[in-house]
């Protein structure tokens, strides 16, 4: 079974059978601390190991804890005492699986199964017979168990440390997170760890925390349980399954965006919501309930007020709170009052005798034969002695104009003329041609349809003919203005060639990666570099804009493929240049952002920051592609925390 602890705390696992066929695989982790009088403890540079009682160890292999035990080691004032969780408890140490308080919970056939487990022969021990008592493997006495242990628990200790007065610190955030990791689907499970031991030691001045989780198994075989991944964020936030995931196959930091976001997508059907407290800003602000305003449709004026339809919308603010008097309830026979704060309401539209026509819609163009049927006004009632037609008032100001001269007949109305429509506003395309316009200019070259992911270019276009020559029908023009033109056209034009444009996708992203890195680490040769691949500044800064570009947008998809090509190539250069990025150094990493000492580390081995993340993307895929390098991380990573 292959445990891997991403973190610097030590991890263990045993797969036993909780009942005949069942089995279940538990998780141990510790975690050492130096206490830290009056603050947080931090953690220790030498870990304690999972051990076994054949190796000489402490019981780490215990299946699992009903409680908590809290031990001390190496006090010697009898009066000595541990305050935490509210209780405090005297300052012993463990007592043996031998002791009667111990070894009476057991019958020999329950005592033999517990001496096998902890001995590390859990598969070999079978299933605990049936009724077993667990609390067995708690091994502080009962007076110094409590129920729960919490992380960032406050700690007392009295006469514990080679110091007067009473000792106060705390447990730190950090915290580990066990994930396994499923060897045929590679999909990532956390499994719970809690914690079920605090032994502090006076004489190291230091606290181990002891870890353990649960987990279901489908068989006792080791090929089936798959990998045991531990990590731990520095500043004590959550880990999720789907983070380990990303950086198992991308690479991915495990530090970035660890505490995401709820997502309610994500969250189990039976999962609780905690209300959050008053003072935090997540709190959301409490809705007023406003009272609605009504909204009565105009009516014609025969209806009646139970024919008003109301329609309410709630409004963000009470008339109260602006300070004005609510309005008397409207009886049916009564207005209601004017509001002060309502807009003014709209005049009613003019009224008309008779409808007004409907446009006619015209479908057919219009041309220069189409006549438009307008509409007619109906005629006013006649009347003897009176004159047919319509009144038009005149304008204001406007002329009196003379009276017509009088035939003594009565004037007869002319026919009114077709209306034609007016005539298509376009815009000229080219002026008339007089007879001083010389002959028509040649427009531009235009660019050609794209072939091949080039433009075609179009070949020139050359002066055409005087009109003369081409037109015999048309009016001659004169000789000076001829002879010129065709002067300044020649009969045989040579093609202009432009430069074909530059197209960045033409090198591949491995050669900008190599570019990339050579230049980065070998700044005087850049003019030569640029030269030999047959770059300027300004085309390599295109290839460079137009590769992180593709990469962005591929990364916004969820795609890493481009990346992880770039980074292969940049880190085959740094390699072919002599730099130090191999396993090793990508273990000293680890360690260092462990310890807080990234920077260092980095300037040491000539890297920069982005150099940290590209190692662990390498370093990761390789990993996934050849599991085997696993052996050689974990040798690497312990080579370096003893360093």
């Amino acid at each position: 079974m292959e445990v891997l602890s991403l973190c610097p705390f030590r991890a263990g696992a045993l797969i036993w059978q909780a009942a005949p066929g069942a089995y279940s695989l538990t998780v141990i982790v510790k975690a050492t601390f130096t206490i830290v009088p009056g603050g947080e403890a931090t953690v220790a540079e030498t870990q304690v190991p999972v051990t076994t009682l054949a190796e000489g160890g402490a019981e780490d292999l215990s299946p699992l804890k009903p409680r908590v035990d809290v031990l001390v080691l190496g006090a010697t004032d009898p009066e000595a005492r541990v305050a935490v969780e509210g209780a405090t408890l005297p300052a012993g140490g463990p007592i043996s699986p031998q002791a009667p308080s111990r070894r009476l919970l057991l019958g020999d056939e329950a005592y033999a199964w517990a001496q096998g487990m902890l001995a590390g022969e859990a598969l070999a021990a079978g299933a605990p017979p049936e009724g077993f008592e667990f609390a067995f493997f708690q091994c502080a006495p009962r007076e110094q168990q409590i129920d729960l242990l919490r992380i960032a628990a406050s700690i007392g200790l009295d006469r514990i440390l080679p110091m007067p007065g009473r000792v106060e610190t705390r447990l730190p955030q950090r915290r580990p997170h066990a994930f396994r990791v499923d060897p045929k689907g590679g999909r990532v499970t956390e499994i719970a760890l809690r914690c079920d031991t605090l032994c502090i030691d006076a004489e190291q001045r230091t606290m181990v925390l002891t870890f353990r989780g649960l987990a279901d198994l489908k068989s006792g075989a080791e090929a089936d349980v798959g990998k045991i991944v531990v990590a731990a964020h520095p500043e004590g936030k959550r880990i999720r399954p789907e983070r380990l995931d990303r950086f198992l196959r991308l690479g991915e930091s495990l530090e970035e965006d660890v505490e995401a976001g709820l997502n309610l997508l994500e969250m189990r059907h039976d999962a609780v919501l905690i209300a959050p407290k008053s003072g935090d800003t997540m709190v959301l602000p409490e809705r007023a309930e406003a009272p609605p305003i009504r909204f009565v449709d105009p009516a014609p004026p025969d209806s009646s007020p139970q024919r008003q339809r109301t329609r309410t919308l709630p409004m963000p603010t009470d008339r109260n709170e602006l300070g004005l008097p609510s309005p008397a309830p409207a009886l049916p026979f009564r207005p209601l009052p004017p509001d002060p704060i309502a807009a003014p309401p709209l005049p009613p539209p003019p009224m008309s005798a008779s409808p007004s026509p409907s446009p006619k819609a015209i479908a057919e163009p219009l041309t220069e034969d189409t006549t438009l049927d307008m509409p007619k006004a109906a005629p006013p009632p006649s009347s003897k002695g009176r004159e047919i037609g319509r009144r038009v008032e005149p304008l204001p100001n406007a002329p009196t104009p003379p009276p017509p001269p009088s035939t003594g007949k009565p004037a007869t109305p002319a026919p009114k003329p077709p209306i034609k429509p007016p005539a298509p506003l376009a815009p000229r395309l080219a002026k008339p041609a007089g007879p001083s316009a010389g002959p028509p200019r040649p427009s531009p070259p235009r660019p050609g349809p794209v072939q091949g992911g080039k433009v075609a270019v179009p070949p020139r276009v050359s002066a055409p003919a005087p009109a003369a020559a081409s037109a015999p029908a048309a009016a001659p023009a004169p000789a000076a203005a001829s002879a010129p033109a065709a002067a300044s056209a020649p009969a045989d034009a040579p093609p202009s060639s432009s430069p074909e444009p530059f197209d960045p996708a033409s090198i591949p992203i491995e050669r900008c990666a190599a570019i990339a890195a050579e230049l980065r680490h070998r700044p005087d040769g850049r003019d030569a570099l640029l030269a030999l691949n047959a770059l300027s500044s300004a085309s390599w800064a295109a290839v460079e804009r137009h590769w992180a570009d593709a990469m962005a947008q591929e990364a916004a998809q969820g795609q890493r493929r481009l990346l992880l090509a770039y980074d292969v190539a940049y880190h085959a250069t740094q390699e072919r240049l002599g730099l130090r990025v191999g396993l090793d150094e990508h273990a000293r990493l680890q360690v260092a952002a462990e310890r807080g000492t990234t920077a260092e580390v980095l300037a040491e081995l000539g890297l920069e920051a982005s150099d940290q993340a590209r190692l662990g993307r390498v370093w990761t895929q390789r990993l996934v592609d050849d599991p085997r390098l696993m052996s050689k991380l974990a040798a690497a990573l312990g080579a370096a925390r003893a360093s």
